[in-house]
């Protein structure tokens, strides 16, 4: 592939060919503008469980707080964002103190996530999470054979469901899913009903029959639930997300991993050997398409490897050499 190739590639990467899909909410950057989504009454035909698959799209920026992603009245069940790490909290339909509880992994600011949950309180064995489409789960609190009380008078999306909502979260959210369905997410057929092949997200979701399938594909629409519980009240202005979760999120390349590559055989201008000096290295990736391999590499011409970023099992490592040897 040209170089001319790998350009136009990139730049068709980069309108996405699609209207973006999401929801921004508070401008996505302005805690506590009362921007949220509600309910003040139960979803249609909800019910307590120990079973549940939780999906959504989440586009954070900061500031660092505890926001709520998703909450039920009194907090009986919540999803949220403190500072960077995702907490999942459950109270019981009968005891009525905590059943589940974890602090997951953290995730990424600056671009979209995809946060994919199932859990079967019955079965200690049966317990996942993802973060876009890679094994994340960390159970580390507790986890306890009782059904989670779903069936509360108040739900909110980007707020606490207080009767005065907090803790509103400054955000773009797209594909907004729950049910009551456990599913075993370590099985890949699983994982693409809800994010696809290409890391973006998975169509069809509403014929699972859930009890939340909120599309945020744009502002207009985005208390508009295609499963079975309802609408939501759109409380604020939200505005459509200006890149969505079907997007890139950046002018982008597609190399094959076997012949593509874009090579220099002469140096830079300007470029000497320095013993002391600042390198700064910039670019993003999508860590679900990337292989083991060489990011960016050079040598003096003798086979020296003078410098090269290495891409390796979701880490990059970092090398200068010597100019006369190559060694680090």
């Amino acid at each position: 592939m040209s170089m001319k190739e790998l350009m136009a590639a990139g730049n068709s990467l980069s309108l996405g060919d699609k209207p973006p899909e999401g929801v921004s909410f508070g401008g996505d950057v302005v805690p506590y503008q009362h921007d949220y989504l509600k309910r003040t009454s139960d979803l249609s035909g909800n019910s307590n469980s120990k079973t549940f698959t939780f999906s959504c799209w989440l586009y954070h920026i900061g500031p660092p707080d505890v926001y709520r992603i998703y909450s039920t009245y009194t907090g009986k069940f919540e999803i949220k964002l403190s500072s960077d790490k995702i907490e999942v909290m459950g109270k019981g339909s009968t005891t009525g103190t905590t059943v589940l509880e974890f602090d997951a992994t953290r995730i990424s600011f600056g671009t979209w996530c995809h946060l994919l949950i199932s859990v079967d309180l019955s079965d200690t064995s049966k317990r996942y999470f993802y973060v876009n489409d890679l094994d994340k789960s960390n159970f580390n609190k507790t986890y306890t054979n009782e059904a989670i009380d779903f069936t509360e008078t108040r739900h909110v999306i980007a707020a606490t469901a207080a009767s005065t909502p907090i803790h509103h979260l400054p955000c773009r959210l797209a594909h907004f899913f729950l049910d009551h369905t456990y599913r075993d997410l370590s099985i890949e057929s699983n994982r693409r009903l809800f994010i696809d092949p290409d890391g973006k997200p998975a169509s069809g979701q509403a014929s699972l029959n859930p009890i939340l399938y909120l599309p945020m594909k744009d502002a207009s629409s985005a208390g508009t639930n295609e499963g079975t519980g309802g609408d939501f009240t759109v409380n604020g202005v939200l505005d459509t997300a200006q890149r969505g979760a079907n997007q890139w999120n950046c002018s982008a390349s597609k190399f094959d991993g076997s012949n593509d590559y874009l090579k220099s055989t002469s140096g830079y201008s300007g470029d000497t050997a320095v013993t002391t000096c600042t390198v700064a290295f910039n670019l993003i990736v999508d860590p679900s398409k990337t292989s083991n391999g060489f990011l960016f590499s050079s040598n003096n011409g003798t086979g020296n490897n003078n410098a090269h970023w290495n891409y390796t099992n979701e880490w990059v490592s970092i090398q200068l050499g010597s100019y006369s040897s190559g060694k680090a």
